[in-house]
């Protein structure tokens, strides 16, 4: 699982990815409704930080939450 480094810019995945998400992952690790609305929008890094299952979480300025790697994609 990638671990994006702190100042990268990422693009949150589409809809249909986070709408897939929303299915498949357990209820504590599904998207928020406020991180449904950022499909497709692009963030800066600002901090990494392991949840309780050890999975890396990215803070991403300007959008809400912590957001799992496998949400997002390089730029």
């Amino acid at each position: 699982m990638s671990v994006y480094r702190m100042a990268s810019l990422v693009r949150v995945v589409d809809r249909p990815a986070l709408e897939e998400f929303l299915r498949s992952e357990p209820p504590e690790s599904r998207p928020r409704p406020e991180q449904m609305a950022c499909a497709g929008r692009v963030g800066r890094v600002t901090r990494v930080v392991r949840n309780s299952d050890g999975r890396p979480r990215h803070a991403l300025a300007g959008l809400p939450g912590l957001w799992p790697a496998d949400w997002l994609r390089p730029l």
